[in-house]
């Protein structure tokens, strides 16, 4: 129905959503593997201010800069996606968005 598209439209998860994801992902990857963000910046090739806007979800990744920090975190850049999206959809379906969850007993 046309009335519904616009409360689609609203409910889904805006780009800005999706790169503040990507760059957590990023950073909690990076972080796992106890890699400085400096050393990340080298192995990747990309300037440490640039990454750290990354990871900030300040900037967005383009595909030429993804690759290098997939490969750098010893990941394909589809995992490194996967995670992102892991992580916006437990953004979107946490409490602080539909409510709190309620258990019901049988």
């Amino acid at each position: 129905m046309a009335s519904d598209e616009p409360a689609a439209l609203a409910a889904a998860p805006r780009s800005k959503d999706f790169y503040g994801a990507l760059g957590r992902a990023i950073k909690v990857t990076r972080t796992e593997q106890g890699i400085e963000r400096k050393e990340l910046a080298r192995l990747s090739g990309l300037s440490y201010p640039y990454l750290s806007e990354i990871e900030k979800g300040k900037k967005r990744a383009s595909t030429e800069a993804l690759l290098p920090i997939a490969r750098a975190l010893g990941l394909r850049h589809s995992e490194l996606l996967e995670r992102a999206e892991g992580l916006l959809e437990r953004d979107l379906s946490g409490p602080g968005r539909y409510g709190t969850a309620r258990r019901v007993h049988a």
